[in-house]
């Protein structure tokens, strides 16, 4: 699949949105109450990073990348999704 547009664009929010409507109940009323000061796209994050935090938590995660492969620290160089 292509990249995504831009989180901090119009077209990036949409994308996101569209994306998270799928997995988040009320994604639109999550968003209206939103509290001011919380750009649209930071809450998209945080609502993805929960959404990947309970997939990990339950095993049903995917992971990109060779997991064999540590970068100079030692860390994986994977990402779950």
């Amino acid at each position: 699949s292509a990249p995504l547009p831009p989180k901090r664009t119009a077209e990036g929010v949409a994308a996101r949105t569209e994306l998270l409507a799928a997995v988040v109940p009320d994604l639109d009323e999550v968003l209206a109450k939103r509290p001011s000061g919380v750009a649209a796209h930071d809450l998209l994050d945080a609502l993805a990073a929960g959404w990947t935090a309970r997939r990990m938590a339950s095993g049903s995660a995917e992971w990109l990348g060779d997991p064999a492969a540590v970068d100079q620290r030692g860390f994986r160089c994977t990402i779950a999704v």
